[in-house]
Formats: C-alpha cells, structure tokens, sequence
C-alpha cells in the first residue's frame, strides 16, 4: 500500500523541507568502513540520519563514542589508522595528522607505546589525554591525502618531526623516506628556506649538510 500524502516511510527524513532518505545500517556501515570503521556526527546528518537516530544508535552500541562527535560504528576494534582520522574528524575544520603520527603514516618512524595522536589546526585549541594538537597554520601544499587520511606531505613531516628528533635519528627518517617514497631532499631545503626560525631546523641543516 502506497504512503498517505505528506507520510514519511521509515527509510526517509524531511530536512529543510524536503523528503531526504535515511541510510539504513548497512549504507551508514559501507561508508564508515571508508574511514576505518569511524564516522562523524556532521557525517551522518549529511547522509540523512536524523539527531534522533544518532542518539538511538547510540544508545543501543550501534554507534560507540570515540571523541566529542566522533564514533565507530559497531563495538569491534578501531584500527590505529581509525584512531588517526578520528582525531582529524573530531580537531574541526582544516585539521590534519601531523608529526610523529604523521610519520608512522609515512612509514618513515616507528611506534611509541601510549603515544598521544598529533593534529595539526590552524586555529588555537587545547589538547586531550589522548590529541595532541599543535597551532599550524599550513600553506595548501603542505598537505595532502594518504590511504585517506588528511596529512602533512612528507617534507612537512620530516620538517615537523625534526625538533623532537636526534642528527642520527633524523638522518635515518630521510633515509627512509628516500627509500620508501623516492624523496627529493630539495623538498626540504625549500621549507628551511621558508621557515628558516623553525625548531628543529638546525637539525635539518647538519643532516643535509651529511
């Protein structure tokens, strides 16, 4: 039987007057499983669930509250490259994986134990017990996309990561990022050239020099 005039089925919302569909949980999944299994809030209102629904899914695990705004869908395991969109996501607008968080992407450092995600923001905001966001405004092609993350390019990464770094530690992230990445070291002396007060570009100056 055809719905009533002005009846909403349960697959469909109105937003802003008109009949949008709502994503059932296999639709909210696929998507999702883009991003390692998270989503953001502002995500699933664009994909026509309602603030209702959210708070349904919530309640009953189908939704799992990461950060302020942020879930995994389902109660199964987050990947590490899921930690790291989550905190993209749940850092605002412009906000992209940064320093040594961004070098693990990279494959260029290894892990550290209890290691604290780093963001990059351009705009001033604290940090959490599990974020740390750093205040870096960033020229457009300092960034890009990698496996779907929102990150700093290679030689921001290596750039950023210099201040907390070693000469002998450093010299063996370039070397990585040589190897791995076919890195051009011209790369870097352009962001010294143009940050030339930065930490960590004392550093960068005696591996290049090596």
């Amino acid at each position: 039987m055809p719905p009533r005039p002005g009846h909403e089925t349960a697959s469909t919302r109105r937003t802003g007057g008109k009949l949008q569909s709502r994503p059932n949980d296999h639709e909210i999944g696929e998507f999702a499983r883009r991003q390692y299994g998270v989503v953001s809030r502002a995500q699933l209102i664009e994909l026509g669930l309602g603030e209702d629904a959210i708070d349904s899914r919530l309640d009953t695990g189908r939704l799992c509250r990461l950060h302020r705004s942020v879930y995994a869908v389902g109660p199964g395991l987050v990947p590490r490259e899921g930690r790291w969109i989550a905190a993209v996501l749940t850092s605002g607008r412009g906000a992209v994986l940064s320093h040594r968080s961004a070098a693990q992407l990279w494959g260029i450092l290894a892990a550290r134990k209890r290691q604290r995600t780093d963001v990059s923001v351009p705009h001033s905001t604290r940090s959490s017990r599990v974020i740390r966001r750093h205040h870096l405004p960033l020229e457009p092609e300092e960034t890009t996309v990698r496996r779907g993350i929102p990150v700093t390019t290679l030689a921001r990464t290596l750039f950023d990561v210099a201040a907390g770094l070693s000469e002998e530690s450093m010299e063996g992230a370039i070397r990585e990022a040589e190897y791995l990445h076919r890195f051009r070291l011209a790369s870097l002396e352009e962001l010294l050239e143009r940050h030339p007060g930065r930490r960590g570009a004392t550093t960068l100056k005696a591996c290049l020099e090596a």
